[in-house]
């Protein structure tokens, strides 16, 4: 199932924080200073996946994700990125990407990490104001983010990427604009910015059942993500995916592996992989995934109108929509879905007979679109 054109990559989850965000749901764990087990892990992981491509072993991009790789000491990020060379062939232009966050930021580590391979930093800013990082909970403040994103933009990496949340909670235009004014300072090549979303078990959601916090408002998030998509464009952005802008040459090729439905392999606990006909995912949790990393793995087989959701659901995802014929609908699929567009509001979407595509204003509402086109 794996086309010989597709990029491969893998994706690494390295699940250590030093303190828990208050909006986070991804798997993590805090409190852990000692990586050995997770380490040994993770590379045992990778050896016993060596097959999972198939004979073509060719990779062409590396993710660090998390919870907070840049927790990791060099040593630790050495011996997974030797393990993943070792098993698989990394192509020569291959893209690899290390989230960090600014609190782990130094001129030294940010060589150092160059220097060991990393050719990509995505800096997780979320926001340069201090109430809104409080809020938030995150490790660092205004100006540890400001002195990170400096020593970032002054290295030797030309490829780096900061992360945005907006539509806060007690977020106004004015604070938006101020951030937005920071980041014109450094013009990033690359920018993920999220719509604050409220998950369930969060310390976010306790505090919003409690009433302690008001709940996310709707107006106010579709108000900044209209206001954001103006001004990316005013600084050349290309706005080519959902949450994503990018600069001439700097889209991020990890993550369209994802939107592309391209394979990738998933290292560490909560990871997911995709074959191109199975999807696996790993124990969310660290315990079980370091007594068994690859038993863990529990599959999923798509059935073909899981596959043509799924392009759906990620095609809409990009600026470039989706092509109609490369879903593969039969005659009675055609006229569902053609059906089902009526049903869309004709303000939040685009299409003809071949392709479909969603308005600015369509992309706020892009997975509630998504399921009325579902098969």
């Amino acid at each position: 199932m794996i086309g010989p054109k597709q990029e491969r990559g893998v994706y690494i989850h390295v699940p250590f924080c030093q303190q828990a965000c208050s909006y986070c749901n991804f798997y993590f764990v805090t409190g852990q200073r000692d990586h050995t087990d997770f380490i040994t892990a993770a590379i045992r992981e990778i050896k016993e996946s060596s097959e999972f491509f198939g004979e073509d072993r060719i990779i062409h991009s590396i993710y660090f994700g998390g919870g907070t790789p840049s927790r990791l000491t060099l040593k630790e990020l050495e011996s997974i990125l030797n393990q993943v060379h070792s098993t698989f062939t990394v192509s020569t232009d291959a893209e690899i990407t290390l989230e960090a966050n600014p609190e782990d930021i130094t001129k030294d580590i940010v060589n150092a990490w160059f220097n060991l391979g990393v050719n990509r930093i995505s800096l997780g800013i979320q926001s340069f104001n201090d109430k809104l990082l409080a809020l938030m909970r995150r490790a660092h403040d205004g100006k540890e983010a400001l002195h990170a994103a400096s020593i970032i933009k002054q290295s030797s990496f030309r490829n780096f990427s900061f992360d945005l949340i907006i539509g806060q909670i007690h977020q106004d235009l004015e604070m938006l604009n101020q951030d937005l004014r920071y980041l014109e300072s450094f013009k990033p090549p690359h920018l993920s910015t999220y719509l604050l979303t409220v998950e369930e078990k969060t310390h976010l959601h306790k505090e919003i059942q409690r009433k302690r916090l008001p709940d996310v408002a709707d107006r106010t998030q579709e108000e900044h993500y209209l206001h954001l998509m103006k001004w990316a464009q005013e600084w050349k952005y290309t706005h080519y995916e959902t949450s994503s802008f990018t600069l001439d040459g700097y889209h991020a090729r990890h993550n369209a592996n994802y939107w592309n439905h391209s394979p990738y392999l998933g290292i560490g606990p909560s990871a997911h992989s995709f074959d191109g006909k199975k999807r696996y995912w790993n124990s969310r949790n660290l315990n079980e995934y370091i007594a068994s990393a690859t038993a863990s793995r529990k599959e999923e087989c798509l059935s073909r109108i899981d596959f043509i959701n799924e392009k759906i659901m990620l095609g809409l995802r990009q600026s470039k929509g989706i092509v109609i014929d490369h879903l593969g609908l039969s005659e009675i699929e055609r006229r569902a879905l053609d059906k089902s567009l009526q049903a869309v509001n004709p303000l939040h979407i685009e299409y003809d007979s071949r392709n479909i595509r969603l308005s600015n204003e369509g992309k706020l509402y892009a997975d509630g679109i998504a399921s009325t086109l579902f098969l």
